[in-house]
């Protein structure tokens, strides 16, 4: 790894001069690099691709939602409410319940499309 991609402490590169930048990946703006050197950075480092994540099905996404604190609070007053006969306030922390739920899997379906079609962008215009 070079000097201005330090490994764990973050990218910093975007900080650093261009002539920094150059100079610890040992390349040239004005050249580009020789077949070799092009195959041997591609071993090293392997190619220039986002990492593919697991897709998540939607009944794991679904119990994911539910695993939150926040959640788990909405629960315990949707109980305490139910045990002491407020029927109409239990319907409603249940109905916070499932619109939180359903919004966080809708989101999470909108992200993981998201990020694809950026993975594929990348991979058209690389």
């Amino acid at each position: 790894m070079s000097a201005c991609i330090p490994r764990g402490g973050g990218d910093i590169c975007h900080s650093l001069a261009r002539e920094v930048v150059l100079a610890a990946l040992r390349s040239d703006a004005d050249h580009a690099l020789d077949e070799a050197e092009a195959a041997a950075r591609l071993a090293r480092h392997g190619e220039n691709v986002l990492p593919k994540s697991p897709h998540r099905g939607f009944l794991r996404c679904l119990l994911a939602q539910l695993n939150n604190p926040l959640i788990y609070v909405l629960f315990l007053a949707a109980l305490v409410t139910l045990s002491l006969g407020h029927v109409t306030d239990t319907g409603v922390i249940v109905g916070v319940i499932v619109i939180n739920v359903l919004l966080g899997v809708g989101q999470e379906g909108k992200a993981e499309r998201a990020l694809e079609s950026l993975r594929q962008f990348l991979t058209l215009h690389a």
